[in-house]
């Protein structure tokens, strides 16, 4: 459950970053807080690399949204967000497609 609330914030996240010049400042603080505080968290209690780019990703912005914009940086941070969702939701499809099949292996056993 945490997996797939995580994964759908941060892919809510890399929309709001790519429609940033759209978007209220207010969105792109709640967003950056988000990054910053998951990042924090994780980095504390795993010490994950992921939770590093996750991090430096709500640093930023929170830089874009006080005006400082990098392109290159943007767009490398839009691209690491939206390829980590897309392994958050394969994940998930794996699990849940093993879940599905040693359940029907099971009631296929039993019958």
């Amino acid at each position: 459950m945490l997996f797939r609330t995580l994964g759908t914030l941060d892919f809510i996240t890399s929309l709001i970053l790519i429609g940033a010049a759209l978007l209220p400042e207010k969105l792109l603080l709640l967003a950056a807080f988000y990054l910053v505080v998951k990042g924090a968290t994780f980095i504390y209690s795993s010490g994950d690399w992921a939770s590093y780019g996750d991090l430096i990703s709500g640093c930023y912005l929170f830089l874009f949204s006080l005006g400082i914009q990098i392109p290159v940086v943007h767009t490398i941070i839009i691209l690491y967000l939206i390829q980590k969702t897309m392994l958050t939701f394969i994940a998930m499809g794996i699990k849940a497609s093993l879940y599905y099949h040693q359940y029907n292996r099971r009631r296929n056993f039993t019958n």
